[in-house]
């Protein structure tokens, strides 16, 4: 399929430096910024198995550690907000 369309000269340069910097042509560019957004692989699962997920959230755990335990209060809408309902 052939498209024609009309970019703003911002965008223009910016594919043509795209382009010009990977080796490619300014087409290739584009084709490829749409096959990314509309032409997805399936997605394949982050943790294989309950064992990885229960790593993965031990790992993440340790790592915020040190921050602090905060009140329930803390998460209240007045204290979050300025503003009065």
């Amino acid at each position: 399929m052939t498209l024609h369309i009309d970019l703003t000269p911002q965008s223009e340069e910016w594919i043509k430096h795209e382009a010009q910097l990977r080796g490619l042509e300014p087409a290739d560019i584009v084709r490829r910024m749409i096959e990314e957004q509309t032409v997805q692989a399936p997605q394949q699962p982050k943790y294989k198995t309950p064992q990885e997920r229960i790593q993965a959230m031990d790992a993440l755990a340790e790592k915020n550690a040190h921050l602090p335990i905060l009140p329930d209060s803390a998460f209240d809408r007045e204290n979050i907000y300025d503003d009065e309902l």
